[in-house]
């Protein structure tokens, strides 16, 4: 059995190596992130009526636009 020096989880596979300390640090920046990605206006962008080849072009450009905070997809 080998192990490499200075990780306790080395021998058994699909264990993290992250510390408590580090899992903890990736939980506070994923739940900041996630309040602040609430915070912004969302949006929808989708053409009413039949659209043309230029009006789906036109709608498909403006949610690259806005695409942080626009579903590319509906």
């Amino acid at each position: 059995n080998s192990r490499i020096s200075g990780c306790r989880n080395s021998g058994i596979i699909g264990n993290s190596l992250q510390s408590r300390a580090q899992r903890a640090q990736r939980a506070q920046a994923r739940a900041r992130s996630e309040r602040e990605f609430q915070e912004f206006p969302h949006s929808f962008v989708f053409p009413r009526g039949r659209a043309g080849r230029s009006l789906r072009s036109l709608s498909r450009d403006l949610r690259r636009v806005l695409e942080p905070f626009t579903a590319r997809r509906l």
